[in-house]
């Protein structure tokens, strides 16, 4: 099924069979007001976690020349390795495409691996503060998996090198991410 999902990294838009179907960001943009945050600081702050995702993936495959990352990626990324070494960490799947075929939305995971022998779904940030908003992109991620229900966890990497892992658990998170979904739909159809 995942051969039929493109993403448009330009415009961030993934499309399956050709047809537009809305992002888990899309989804939960109601919950995030950035407006107040000067947009050069904000795009500034998207490269910089683009720049680190992409080192913790190259590590992870066994690919990265850690000598090649600007100062401020490597602090960023000394978290996620202080993280491997301090925990049992087994990676199954990193920065992968998914779609649910059910609910028709796509989205980018972090990572789904093994931690410390459970198994779960983990998104990496480097924001400043964990939003409660992520355990709804944990819930819609985990949904998409279409798998047993995974642990959810958030693991936001600081720039001093250290880490902090959150685990959301509240079950309702899947249902606001589906009410959320649902009032996109809406917008969607009535909004042309």
């Amino acid at each position: 099924m995942s051969n039929f999902l493109t993403f448009d990294e330009g415009a961030h838009e993934y499309k399956f069979k050709g047809v537009i179907v809305p992002s888990v960001t899309q989804i939960l943009q109601p919950l995030n007001d950035f407006s107040g945050i000067p947009p050069a600081i904000l795009e500034n702050k998207r490269q910089i976690g683009v720049a680190v995702h992409k080192a913790c993936e190259l590590y992870d495959d066994d690919d990265l020349d850690e000598e090649s990352l600007t100062p401020i990626v490597a602090d960023y990324f000394a978290a996620w390795k202080r993280f491997k070494t301090e925990n049992e960490v087994v990676v199954e799947m990193s920065e992968q495409r998914i779609f649910h075929a059910l609910h028709r939305y796509a989205g980018t995971l972090d990572r789904v691996l093994t931690l410390n022998g459970v198994r779960c779904v983990l998104d990496l940030k480097t924001s400043a503060t964990l939003n409660p908003a992520v355990g709804l992109q944990l819930a819609a991620y985990d949904m998409a998996l279409g798998v047993e229900k995974l642990k959810r966890f958030a693991l936001q990497l600081k720039p001093n090198g250290l880490y902090k892992l959150q685990e959301y658990k509240d079950p309702k998170d899947y249902q606001v991410f589906t009410a959320l979904l649902t009032l996109k739909n809406w917008r969607n159809q009535n909004e042309k």
